[in-house]
């Protein structure tokens, strides 16, 4: 599998980069290079996507499988964003008409919104919270944590279990099942920082709403696309595809706050200026992604969580450098290739349409690493660039462990093969 084209986008990290047996340092000034042509990616068959078209719709919060205390009330899932200065509230997900040709009802429906929460997930970058409301003869209430049960009555579906889990603050897998007269949920819990590591956490539901855990499995460290701030979290391992591109969205604003920092490091550093404001688009640039894919998970019933993000001190050019070598050329020249992959293979049209773009703009902050790389190699000793280059070459030798994804959802989102991953690092390596 040695496309030029592949290769092209490959060699940007090293060949070009003054770590590969080249002894002369390129040009760090953007200005007037030449555009990076980005080309579709061909890979043989033989490593293609295991087949399944399916969304994973039961991983939604609710789907429509709801049996409450009084029959047939109905329960709507609103989400309200306040993160990345974008607000702005939707219904999510429901289950039956919250207010049937009721105008009153449906204007004491529209005076709740920003009540009291269900669940609500904060960071620096703002909170995403979400609303359970309900209505009864009539008369719509927002249920919170004390109330959920008394219009749930018993736990007697998997929809409700996934629920109450969900609203405790689990991120719910696919695939709860009914195991004599208990729920057993399987739900991922955050262990370390990117590349992600969570745990998987079986839970026992019984009727009356009592969650006990019963196993928990250390989760393997799996790979991430994109540049990730110091100091930054990867958040739980999604299980689903609405669940991966809310995700998405997340490391998305994430690598935003990662090329703010950066900008106003390499200015202080006296960074040419050329770089400094290549960063500078490139952070708008990723709040763009972010809301895109913050938009397509809204589609599919899932909201992106606000991840914190800690003031860290200033970096030296050392740090700088050896980040720079992990999280530039290593994860975000994987996210051109991943991006470029989901471009031609997503099953969804938007999707596609959206790594389309997101592919190009990636494509240019990998260049921006590379041209980030060629000046730090004029300020480091000969000793730190060799420790500098050690740090890409390690990126790329971590072994690919496998996907948390179903089947189906990794074909749904058209996500590479870990072949991909393993050809890039055998040209780079």
């Amino acid at each position: 599998m040695r496309d030029p084209h592949f290769r092209s986008l490959l060699v940007l990290a090293l060949m070009t980069a003054g770590c590969s047996g080249n002894k002369e340092p390129v040009s760090s000034d953007p200005v007037g290079s030449d555009p990076v042509e980005v080309t579709p990616v061909e890979v043989a068959p033989s490593v293609g996507m295991a087949p399944g078209t399916g969304r994973c719709d039961e991983g939604l919060v609710f789907n429509g499988a709801m049996n409450p205390a009084i029959p047939g009330a109905p329960l709507e899932l609103r989400g309200i964003n306040n993160e990345m200065g974008n607000p702005g509230q939707s219904v999510l997900a429901s289950d039956g008409v919250l207010c049937q040709d009721d105008a009153a009802c449906a204007t004491a429906a529209e005076g709740l919104w920003g009540g009291a929460l269900i669940r609500n997930d904060c960071g620096q970058i703002g909170c995403r919270g979400h609303q359970l409301v309900t209505s009864t003869a009539g008369t719509p209430s927002v249920l919170t944590q004390d109330t959920l049960m008394a219009y749930l009555g018993e736990i007697d579906t998997a929809a409700e279990a996934r629920l109450l889990a969900w609203s405790k603050g689990f991120d719910v897998s696919c695939s709860p099942a009914l195991e004599g007269q208990l729920y057993v949920v399987q739900a991922t819990q955050f262990m370390s920082d990117c590349p992600m590591q969570t745990d998987t956490v079986s839970i026992q539901i019984d009727s009356k709403g009592t969650l006990t855990e019963t196993q928990r499995t250390k989760g393997e460290p799996g790979p991430c696309a994109g540049r990730l701030p110091p100091g930054v979290h990867a958040s739980a391992a999604p299980n689903c595809a609405g669940a991966w591109l809310a995700h998405a969205a997340e490391m998305e604003a994430s690598s935003a706050h990662a090329f703010q920092v950066l900008a106003g490091e390499l200015a202080a550093h006296g960074a040419p200026e050329a770089l400094v404001q290549w960063a500078l688009r490139a952070e708008q640039e990723e709040l763009g992604h972010a809301r895109t894919m913050a938009a397509l998970a809204q589609q599919q019933g899932f909201a992106p969580a606000a991840i914190p993000l800690p003031q860290m001190p200033q970096r030296g050019l050392m740090a700088i450098a050896l980040d720079n070598a992990e999280e530039g050329l290593g994860r975000e020249v994987w996210g051109v290739l991943s991006a470029l992959w989901q471009s031609q293979h997503a099953k969804d049209p938007e999707l596609r349409v959206a790594m389309r773009q997101i592919a190009l703009d990636e494509c240019s902050h990998a260049e921006f690493s590379r041209a980030l790389h060629a000046w730090l190699q004029t300020q480091l000793s000969a000793e730190q660039w060799a420790q500098v280059c050690g740090r890409l070459e390690a990126v790329w030798a971590e072994e690919v462990q496998p996907s948390s994804l179903t089947s189906s959802a990794q074909g749904w989102l058209g996500l590479p093969p870990a072949a991909l991953r393993e050809s890039a690092r055998d040209l780079l390596l």
